[in-house]
């Protein structure tokens, strides 16, 4: 009877949850909360050890280098949560004017240290003493959530392979979750075949991980298990890691934490117990999940699995309310959403139960008040309120009103976290959030537009200015040409004869302000670390950042209305002569909107040059320094037509200098209304 009982719940699960575990957000798992305690007192004994060990040896200032990449990085951090404060606008433009002086500054000093770190790296023979320094430096950052990925990635080329010839187990079983931590972050924002080699270092330290109990830090335990949840959750989930190779690495994890030796290091750590409960307990419930959400059609694994987590569920007395087992969202919330789909209650009964969990959930009547929340949580949270009353007997309208609702108080509660918290999540969750369709389905277009606009003001607030301003531009430069050389537009798509272009003047004139208004959507998905660094690119960071053309194609894809304007987006960044720029796999020469992209590239240019107040990290040109440039990659970079044009209307040059000298600010009155507003 049973085994009918489960093949039922199977049959409902697969039909029911149609895709549904595709639609969480996972961060990566480090270990950080649970072992801080452990943490602080290894990096206090260390330190100690290391001023010992270097009392007169006259080693690398390596700890001033870490001081001084930590306090700018949180300088950073706080100048840009900074235009969410409530300020007049005075004040308000008086930040950012001081917030652009203190980028010049950040940015001149942080190249200044890594210049340093470059020469300790790259003179040889560093001291045993400084290696140590470097691994505990990074160690620090790892547990303080900061995220750089050129540092990152720098010291763990070096400190890898030094500590991998020494054979030093203890070292590297931190170095390679730290690496695997890394990977996946950086491939998180758009280079995916980084992915392969987070799972790779996930399962080098998984492999260490057979000295459990003879470790002598007690930061490898934590960082073992680290590795255990992200391959059996966030890999599995990605499809990086297959679900037998998971279901396999679980039960036999499950077997050794479980021999005595295991154990009674276990029951000397009551932290590290609750962990090691919590990550079978989270593989578990999110293995089902996953299970469920992909397809598969193995009975038996899914009988297995479904068995294991109701047994782990009994274990914690059917209530899962204790803070300590939450971590993507409370199992709570996730059994509601498992009992439903499995027909043991229905949908408008775990409707019923959600709402209630959430009236009487204190984390949850304040959120915006809690900045320790992590961000998932809410944001998946959310996407079970949508999936759950999707399949409610409510009519639509109500369901359309709720859902909305709930959107805009989501949106308001992500502004209230610092990007500090989140510097990779955000981007990542908010552009798997516009690009929904089982939200989207309950918008129109005019709320779907509204949404764009505001996911764009909540993660990339300058990106919003930048690209008003854009638009702004295109729309003066495509006025002025309409009325000089309207021939230039002629065989765009709707304009096929000189009399059309001027008959349809306005049009044309709203589609070229349109489609610079959305020609920077790919960087919904990429951080504010990296598009809007504080010190110079890395090749690999500018890899990533040279990837948002292409990540502006799921909005087009999801927005009908907007796909109009996918070329000019694609195309921003290539060449007027097609042989440069990227993404190498768009022809901007064979488009239809070519006149119309190579406006844009040249007035996206033209004011990133020249930003002087949100995005200042480098000095800004001129708008004479800024055409000298146009002119002198006039033919290959720029179209010539449009340089000569410029040149040749003093009136218009006029007009677009004062525009990047002087409009910006009104830009910023006009974004701080919107986050006002909001």
């Amino acid at each position: 009877m049973l085994r009918y009982c489960l093949l039922y719940v199977f049959l409902l699960l697969c039909w029911c949850t149609e895709c549904f575990g595709q639609s969480y957000i996972y961060p990566v798992a480090t270990g950080a909360s649970w072992s801080k305690n452990i943490y602080m007192q290894v990096e206090r004994e260390d330190s100690i050890r290391l001023q010992k060990a270097l009392k007169g040896k006259g080693a690398p200032d390596v700890r001033r280098f870490f001081n001084i990449f930590e306090k700018n990085y949180n300088t950073y951090n706080s100048y840009i949560d900074s235009v969410y404060v409530e300020k007049s606008n005075r004040e308000w433009i008086a930040l950012f004017l001081r917030r652009a002086h203190c980028f010049s500054n950040l940015y001149e000093e942080n190249n200044n240290n890594l210049n340093n770190l470059r020469e300790w790296l790259g003179e040889g023979g560093m001291s045993d003493e400084t290696y140590e320094m470097l691994f505990i430096g990074l160690r620090h950052i790892y547990h303080e959530t900061i995220i750089d990925l050129y540092i990152a990635d720098t010291l763990l080329k070096a400190l890898i392979p030094y500590y991998e010839k020494r054979n030093d187990r203890e070292h590297l079983m931190f170095l390679y979750v730290c690496a695997g931590f890394y990977k996946h972050q950086i491939s998180s924002m758009g280079l995916r075949e980084e992915r392969q080699n987070s799972k790779k270092y996930y399962e080098k330290a998984m492999a260490l991980g057979k000295e459990f109990h003879t470790f002598q830090n007690p930061l490898n335990r934590y960082y073992y298990l680290a590795a255990f949840v992200n391959l059996t959750v966030l890999l599995t989930e990605e499809e990086y890691v297959t679900f037998e190779e998971s279901r396999n690495l679980r039960e036999r994890e499950k077997a050794y934490l479980e021999k005595p030796e295991n154990e009674e290091v276990l029951k000397k750590d009551s932290r590290l117990l609750e962990f090691r409960d919590w990550a079978m307990c989270i593989s578990n419930a999110r293995g089902l999940m996953t299970y469920i959400g992909h397809g598969l059609e193995d009975f038996s694994a899914f009988t297995q699995l479904y068995a294991a987590y109701t047994d782990q569920r009994e274990a914690f007395g059917g209530d899962l309310r204790n803070l300590k087992h939450r971590y993507y969202a409370k199992l709570e919330y996730d059994d509601l959403i498992i009992d439903a789909t499995a027909g043991r209650i229905s949908w408008d009964n775990a409707f019923t139960k959600f709402l209630e969990l959430l009236r009487t959930d204190k984390e949850m009547q304040s959120m915006k008040d809690i900045p320790g929340y992590r961000l998932n949580y809410i944001c998946n949270l959310f996407t079970s309120f949508v999936f759950l009353i999707d399949q409610t007997s409510l009519d639509e309208e109500t369901k359309r009103v709720r859902v909305n609702k709930a959107l805009r108080d989501l949106l308001e509660t992500i502004s209230h976290f610092e990007h500090i918290q989140f510097p990779i999540e955000r981007g990542q969750f908010l552009s798997a959030l516009v690009t929904n369709h089982k939200i989207l389905k309950f918008l129109n277009n005019e709320e779907r537009s509204q949404l764009l606009h505001q996911v764009l003001v909540v993660d990339q607030p300058t990106t919003y200015v930048h690209v008003t301003m854009v638009a702004q531009l295109a729309r003066i430069m495509t006025e002025r040409i309409i009325e000089k050389k309207p021939e230039y537009f002629v065989g765009v798509p709707g304009f096929k004869t000189v009399e059309e272009v001027v008959a349809k003047k306005d049009s044309l004139i709203n589609f070229a302000g349109e489609a610079a208004t959305y020609h920077d959507l790919g960087k919904i998905y990429m951080p504010t670390i990296i598009n809007n660094s504080c010190r110079k690119l890395s090749s690999i960071e500018f890899k990533i950042i040279s990837k948002h053309p292409d990540h502006s194609k799921q909005f087009f894809d999801t927005f009908p209305f907007i796909r109009k304007y996918r070329d000019v987006a694609l195309g921003h960044h290539k060449w007027y002569d097609g042989n440069g720029g990227y993404p190498v796999s768009f022809s901007n020469r064979n488009s239809p909107l070519f006149p119309l992209i190579n406006i844009v590239t040249l007035c996206d240019c033209m004011d990133a040059a020249t930003e002087n107040i949100g995005r200042n990290y480098h000095t800004p040109k001129t708008f004479e320094n800024i055409m000298s440039e146009f002119e002198a990659d006039s033919g290959t970079r720029y179209d010539p037509f449009l340089i000569d044009f410029i040149n040749s209307n003093p009136d218009l040059y006029r007009q677009l200098k004062q525009k990047v000298q002087l409009g910006r600010i009104d830009h910023y009155f006009q974004l701080f209304s919107v986050i006002r507003k909001n």
